[in-house]
């Protein structure tokens, strides 16, 4: 088992790029910009065994630093690891049986106990089902549904579309709205709405994204991100669609999910 810090990004990368399905979630980059939004410190485990592969993407956190531990637990002992925000668990490559991930997983866990690792929690990606390898050896837990949508054509969106969202859509288009996209030109003008729609929401204090996040975002996967804003009268619209009002499109998609759009709800 390897595990590979955020000082050997390209090592990373590299090793990310090399399964044949992958996701931007998995990239140094995204995981470090959950490192400046305080999430912890990103590592990549890495296990290679009789010609198979698996590869994901934690944060390492002391557990000292939490609420409930602070001053009965010693800093530097004692850590739990977390994927980060989005989706994420283990990319594979080879023939996966249970029992080649259990061997792996043991080998992890021999690493856990050595380096004070007390956890792992995975979000896993629905989209892969890679959840499917870690059943026997952890407990799986269905939290909620993800809406995907298949983006390969305008007609293929349009159909799948609700009847009341067709409705909006009409709607919008009567009253003049425009969709429009940048790199983020307009980013003062983004985080202004964000900050107002996390705000109209009574969002929690976790998504109050700090500026340095963003444009760590836009200057770092500068290609796969871009920004959608809806205008009505020449000006931006703060209170329509609230899906399209603010939303990062990560454009990476698994080899077997071309051309699909996951949205978090």
């Amino acid at each position: 088992m390897e595990l590979i810090t955020t000082h050997q990004r390209e090592y990373w990368n590299e090793i990310i790029r090399s399964f044949p399905q992958k996701d931007i979630y998995y990239f140094c980059e995204y995981a470090e910009s959950f490192q400046i939004h305080g999430d912890g410190s990103p590592v990549l485990i890495y296990v290679s065994l009789q010609g198979a592969r698996m590869a994901y993407v934690m944060m390492q956190n002391d557990l000292a630093d939490f609420l409930p531990f602070r001053g009965s637990l010693d800093s530097g002992c004692w850590y739990d690891w977390t994927t980060p925000y989005g989706y994420g668990g283990p990319l594979y490559d080879g023939e996966i049986t249970d029992e080649w991930a259990m061997e792996a997983m043991k080998e992890i866990e021999e690493y856990a106990v050595s380096h004070g690792i007390v956890s792992q929690f995975f979000r896993f990606h629905p989209l892969l089902q890679n959840q499917r390898w870690l059943e026997k050896c952890s407990k799986v837990v269905y939290m909620k549904k993800t809406v995907a949508v298949n983006t390969e054509s305008t007609e293929l969106i349009w159909k799948n579309m609700t009847p009341n969202n067709r409705n909006m859509v009409r709607k919008a288009e009567k009253n003049g709205v425009v969709i429009r996209v940048d790199k983020g030109e307009n980013i003062d003008t983004f985080i202004e709405i964000y900050k107002r729609t996390m705000e109209q929401n009574q969002a929690d204090e976790y998504y109050y994204f700090a500026r340095e996040y963003f444009e760590y975002i836009l200057d770092k996967m500068h290609e796969n991100t871009i920004i959608f804003y809806a205008f009505m009268m020449r000006r931006l619209s703060v209170h329509l669609f609230s899906f399209i009002m603010i939303l990062l499109c990560i454009i990476i998609c698994p080899a077997r999910c071309q051309n699909i759009a996951v949205l978090h709800l």
